[in-house]
């Protein structure tokens, strides 16, 4: 992956137009795979490339470049993705912040090792042009709890 990530990073250094002509052609033989790189090249990755500061980079953009797999989370079971109305909630904890919320439909939950989490932070207001701030977060640093939601499908539920 990392199709318009640095090569100092690891990625291929192409443009953006390129992940949308890999995605393309990846949906004409599996539209899985090519939500799955879509999510990565396209969402994870631009938003470490446009808002993380240089050592969230040098730490992350290699292994999302060779073998972890970054996942999304801003839905909520009652916001949907309205991101005014986010019940999750970051709160500042002596040096680290404490994530204490419910996430759904968590696009590329099963296989990541990376997430980007979107909280209402609680030392800042929320604005109309900023309701919501992006979190990196390592998996083994989140508990998780898998819900069976009645219906055709299912879905992964992040909770704490």
């Amino acid at each position: 992956m990392g199709i318009d990530v640095d090569p100092k990073y690891g990625g291929t250094g192409s443009t953006f137009f390129t992940s949308m002509l890999v995605i393309e052609e990846l949906a004409k033989v599996d539209p899985s795979v090519s939500v799955l790189c879509d999510v990565q090249n396209t969402i994870v990755s631009q938003v470490i490339h446009r808002f993380a500061n240089e050592d969230i980079r040098r730490r992350y953009f290699p292994k999302l470049c060779k073998d972890t797999v970054g996942a999304f989370a801003l839905s909520e079971p009652d916001a949907g993705s309205d991101a005014f109305a986010l019940k999750t909630r970051a709160t500042k904890d002596g040096d680290h912040y404490v994530l204490n919320g419910s996430k759904s439909w968590i696009t590329n939950s099963e296989h990541a090792g990376f997430f980007i989490v979107s909280p209402m932070w609680t030392h800042r207001k929320a604005t109309e042009a900023s309701p919501v701030s992006w979190s990196t977060v390592k998996c083994r640093a989140l508990v998780f709890h898998a819900k069976k939601i009645s219906s055709a499908f299912e879905h992964p539920v992040l909770a704490r």
